[in-house]
């Protein structure tokens, strides 16, 4: 799918990724959104602590054990959102990641040799590698091949004490992805 740079007004309400088991949960929050006047559904593809929020195909998804509390069936439920004149909005927490970085210690950011945490324990990949960026292109590619059109990239900056020196921030990454 191509990447296009449109400007969408959106009333969003935020779901976790369980809902999207086209069963009972995923009703309820059809019903939810539509008795609250939203007009999407924002659910996390890739969570903060870097866990998968869906069954994911992806090989290195498999290599870091990353998946976890995965949806039960995306591509459907997208597809009845759909349906249901509801836009499905992944969230993809980019850098921020506990699971990948210590999965592939060449993904992560290190300090002196060692794997850099933050003051809360979190670990962040690094902006500037080949796999991560495609780590995080593949949830992209992957997800869009479920129906989803629309993503939100977020924890696209460094903490300040390791920002220097990085190609970090949403526009770097968007532009990457924009490009390819």
């Amino acid at each position: 799918a191509d990447i296009s740079d449109v400007s969408l007004h959106l009333k969003s309400m935020r779901a976790e990724s369980l809902v999207m088991d086209s069963g009972v949960m995923l009703d309820a929050v059809i019903d939810d959104v539509t008795d609250s006047g939203y007009t999407s559904v924002t659910f996390d593809l890739k969570r903060d602590d870097g866990t998968i929020g869906y069954d994911s195909g992806l090989a290195t998804v498999d290599v870091y054990g990353a998946e976890s509390s995965a949806a039960a069936d995306m591509s459907g439920s997208v597809s009845t959102l759909l349906a249901n004149d509801i836009l499905p909005v992944g969230r993809i927490s980019c850098y921020k990641d506990n699971i990948a970085a210590a999965g592939d210690l060449t993904a992560g950011i290190k300090v002196d040799g060692e794997l850099y945490t933050d003051s809360d324990g979190n670990s962040y990949l690094n902006p500037d590698s080949t796999t991560v960026y495609n780590y995080i292109k593949g949830i992209i590619e992957e997800a869009a091949g479920f129906g989803i059109t629309v993503f939100v990239l977020d924890n696209c900056d460094l903490p300040e004490d390791i920002a220097e020196g990085y190609n970090d921030g949403f526009d770097a990454l968007a532009n990457k992805l924009y490009n390819d």
